[in-house]
């Protein structure tokens, strides 16, 4: 995913934007962050997920990032189950 950092909160804490949104991150690369710069990261979700409790049906079907009283609110696109055959 591609992103622009819009601030640095402290060494290893960061705010950026993307075309799905905007939160905040910790910054694990040994070189420094430069704001307004664009990055390709990757995104690493230390969690266990649990249906109703941290992952729940989206009435808006866009995918996006939100980042609201210090949580960060992840959105997919779902799409249709196919049968598949063998």
């Amino acid at each position: 995913m591609e992103i622009i950092l819009t601030a640095k909160l402290n060494d290893h804490i960061v705010e950026f934007e993307s075309n799905l949104g905007y939160g905040t991150a910790y910054w694990k690369s040994n070189e420094p962050p430069i704001l307004n710069s664009h990055y390709n990261i990757e995104l690493d979700i230390d969690d266990f997920f649990e249906w109703e409790k941290n992952i729940t049906i989206e009435e808006r079907n866009e995918p996006r990032i939100n980042h609201i009283d210090n949580k960060i609110f992840l959105a997919q696109k779902s799409y249709p189950a196919k049968m598949m055959e063998f």
